[in-house]
């Protein structure tokens, strides 16, 4: 008994682990089943959690990466946008420059057309005055005046001042009526008779010197006038001017130079077709 329990002792091993030993005391599987189930639960919940805990550091850090690309995005694009702004406005600036710098110059060329258009008007206006002061004269020469053998007369249609009509007789090349030639006279008085005159002007005058009667044409003294009975008259300063009066066969009278008449123009043939020719130069 003794040997017999001393082999059984020596047999006897110790087991590796709690569930071995379990196995040897516990006969039944649902305990056995029970601690390898609880004891595999055990061990499974460190490793888990760790995996949890990595998962979750890196949806952090995936969040945080993406907050930074949004941001850096955001950073850019409002840089860029202020880039463009400022190329906006430069861009701008220098149309507006170049606008205002054609504008300057669409006005310069316009005023200086406006210019030359005025210029053109002012030659036009001096040529259609040319033109009139012509015609003017054909048609005195054609329609006004009387062609007789010495000279040629004009008879005025206007009723003009003494010094009016002797500027005006001299702007056609001629003067007031002075000396008629015999051969003229009856033709002349006819004519003034037919144009209803009374009185007209003529070139006789004592404004220089009173009681002196010149020629307004040349200054020359007269010897002898056609004078009416008691002309010149006794009014001294206030009659220097004469005229040939109807009433009077056409005989001269002294009067005051600023009363409105008629007047006789009168040049030798040769000095009208010289006058003719020079203001149609």
């Amino acid at each position: 008994m003794t040997r017999g329990n001393e082999n059984a002792s020596n047999d006897h091993v110790e087991p590796q682990n709690k569930y071995e030993h379990m196995s040897f005391e516990t006969c039944g599987n649902h305990s056995y089943e029970a601690m390898d189930s609880e004891d595999v639960h055990r061990s499974e919940q460190p490793w888990q959690s760790i995996g949890s805990n990595e998962n979750t550091r890196k949806y952090e850090t995936s969040k945080t990466y993406f907050k930074t690309i949004i941001l850096v995005f955001l950073f850019l694009a409002l840089i860029a946008g202020i880039a463009t702004m400022t190329v906006l406005f430069s861009i701008e600036k220098i149309k507006s420059k170049d606008r205002d710098l054609l504008f300057k110059q669409q006005e310069g060329y316009v005023q200086e057309k406006l210019q030359n258009i005025s210029q053109q008007e002012e030659i036009l206006k001096q040529e259609s005055d040319k033109l009139k002061e012509q015609q003017n004269l054909l048609n005195q020469l054609s329609g006004e005046w009387i062609h007789l053998e010495t000279k040629s007369y004009l008879f005025s249609n206007n009723a003009l001042t003494f010094h009016k009509a002797v500027s005006s007789c001299k702007n056609i090349g001629g003067n007031l009526l002075e000396n008629i030639d015999v051969k003229d006279r009856i033709a002349i008085e006819l004519e003034l008779v037919k144009r209803d005159y009374n009185f007209t002007w003529i070139g006789v005058t004592d404004i220089l010197q009173e009681g002196v009667f010149v020629y307004e044409s040349n200054g020359s003294k007269v010897e002898v006038g056609n004078w009416a009975d008691g002309q010149p008259g006794v009014q001294g300063r206030k009659e220097n001017c004469v005229v040939a009066q109807k009433a009077d066969n056409w005989k001269w009278h002294d009067i005051r130079c600023n009363y409105y008449y008629p007047y006789l123009c009168q040049k030798s043939r040769i000095s009208e077709i010289s006058h003719i020719r020079k203001s149609f130069k």
